[in-house]
């Protein structure tokens, strides 16, 4: 359990920063520096050499096995795996009821999570008039906080149990998209932009309670299942857990990027709630009988109240699953209850300090890597600002 937390508490350190970097820096290098984001992603397609590194790090691997040997180090496995068959892997996973349970809340929330990420740019660029610099800083109000709201989340995960922790990220997050609705010109208008940054930013905040344990649960949960089935059965067929979960996560982000929002992109709406399907504002402002500055999105309206509602159905769902997913219930679920009660010194009652002692340098480097972005960013905004101001005391 605890090197499941350490592995875990880590993996969500790593996405943060890649989320942290890609949302909120790039949208502010392609404002300053007025680059196309094709053209940067070019610049750095280099990059996609670093997938070799996991090639290398298995070999290391080999030597690391060899050196543990020499040094005197027990490494045999404590029992002997049964092999198991692909087919039979399939059936163990899908006809594990803990496992679909989560496979069913964690696709809610998924398909939530893919949509926004491929709408954000259009709801915040295009559904609230904001630039880069301003998507910037909503993006890090979001990420900032990540460090300490996942520390408070195993605090309150420890407390009340698993499933009530991931059910109220599950609501905070459906809070934090619904700001994008209110925040929609259509609704906010086009000269109320601190407004629109308050109530973002307040959003962000609330959000990023959620971002975290979104990185989170996709390896913690399907590791706790995999664990207790091998020290139950030998049978170790944890890569099908991971596969599966993929599997289903692509099919639901297939559905929410190509088949639901590619459509609901292309209605447009105006302030009479006139309807119309067009390929672009200016068609759509020539269909309504409009000016395009008054004609609106429809898509990012929907997508948040879309978003919403499915981490709502997730939110609901998640009542089925076990309260902490612990061995015994995990054991209990899949029927090896008996099994459990014969086998108990193999789970031996830990105290989960891990998270405490071991990740506060994840807690410390995430916060001054989120803390150094978001006061990169405003100091950007101050020299812009006084800038701005000189040029306009000098016209004076």
């Amino acid at each position: 359990d605890n090197q499941r937390l350490r592995v875990s508490s880590f993996k969500s350190f790593f996405d943060t920063i890649t989320y942290c970097l890609v949302y909120a820096l790039v949208p502010l290098l392609l404002d300053v520096f007025k680059m196309h984001v094709d053209k940067f992603a070019i610049i750095l397609l280099p990059l996609m050499a670093t997938m070799l590194i996991p090639l290398f790090m298995i070999k290391e691997g080999d030597k690391f096995e060899a050196k543990a040997i020499k040094e005197g180090y027990d490494i045999t496995p404590l029992a002997e795996e049964e092999k198991v068959g692909i087919v039979e892997s399939i059936k163990l996973t899908f006809t594990n009821k803990p496992f679909l349970r989560w496979c069913a809340v964690n696709c809610c929330s998924f398909f939530g999570l893919q949509m926004f990420l491929v709408a954000m740019n259009a709801l915040i660029s295009g559904g609230m008039g904001m630039n880069g610099t301003q998507m910037a800083i909503l993006n890090t109000c979001a990420f900032a906080p990540v460090s300490l709201m996942l520390y408070l989340f195993n605090k309150l995960k420890a407390r009340k149990g698993l499933r009530f922790a991931y059910q109220t990220c599950l609501l905070s997050f459906a809070f934090c998209i619904l700001t994008f609705v209110i925040n929609n010109k259509i609704i906010m208008g086009d000269d109320n932009v601190m407004l629109q940054m308050i109530i973002g930013c307040i959003g962000g905040v609330v959000g990023s309670w959620a971002i975290g344990s979104f990185f989170m649960m996709p390896y913690l949960i399907p590791a706790q299942i995999s664990s207790v089935e091998e020290k139950l059965t030998g049978k170790n067929h944890s890569a099908m857990y991971f596969a599966a979960q993929a599997f289903t996560t692509s099919i639901v982000s297939a559905i929410a990027s190509s088949l639901v929002y590619e459509n609901i992109k292309m209605f447009f709406i105006n302030k009479k709630f006139e309807v119309v399907w067009a390929e672009n504002a200016l068609e759509a402002s020539l269909k309504l009988g409009v000016l395009e500055n008054q004609v609106f999105n429809l898509g990012t309206l929907l997508v948040p109240i879309i978003v919403s509602v499915f981490c709502f159905i997730g939110f609901l769902i998640a009542f089925k699953m076990p309260k902490h997913y612990s061995p015994v219930e995990v054991a209990k679920e899949i029927g090896l209850e008996k099994e459990y009660q014969e086998n108990l010194d193999l789970f031996p009652q830990e105290k989960l300090t891990v998270y405490d002692e071991e990740s506060l340098l994840v807690n410390i480097a995430l916060w001054v890597l989120s803390g150094s972005l978001f006061g990169f960013i405003w100091q950007y905004m101050v020299i812009s600002s006084v800038d701005k101001f000189d040029k306009v005391k000098c016209k004076t």
